[in-house]
């Protein structure tokens, strides 16, 4: 079980051991990352100005879902993958994507 902590969210993860066979390869999502990791193909919006990188998540194939506060100086804005189905979740500190995660569907609902 892992545990993913924001301040005002907390994510726990639990995996079946099913899903990885004998290999150690996970399945399901042709993705081999988990809920709570970045993707590696948004490592490099970490950091970035929230106005330019939101416009970067949508050339890159992101969808935004929906939208809620995450406290003082925060947010928190989630996105579908298209290709992939998957949703991020991205948390907005002072105007700068601060982390970038997998999140479960549940979290990108309208």
């Amino acid at each position: 079980m892992h545990k993913y902590q924001w301040e005002h969210r907390n994510i726990t993860v639990t995996f079946n051991e099913s899903l990885h066979g004998g290999s150690g390869h996970q399945q399901g999502h042709s993705s081999s990352q988990a809920n709570g990791e970045t993707p590696r193909n948004l490592e490099d919006l970490v950091g970035e100005r929230a106005s330019w990188a939101s416009q970067e998540l949508e050339k890159r194939g992101y969808e935004f879902a929906n939208s809620d506060a995450g406290g003082p100086g925060s947010s928190f804005t989630n996105w579908w993958e298209r290709s992939s189905g998957r949703c991020i979740s991205v948390k907005t500190t002072d105007g700068r994507y601060e982390t970038i995660r997998y999140a479960m569907e549940a979290t990108c609902s309208r």
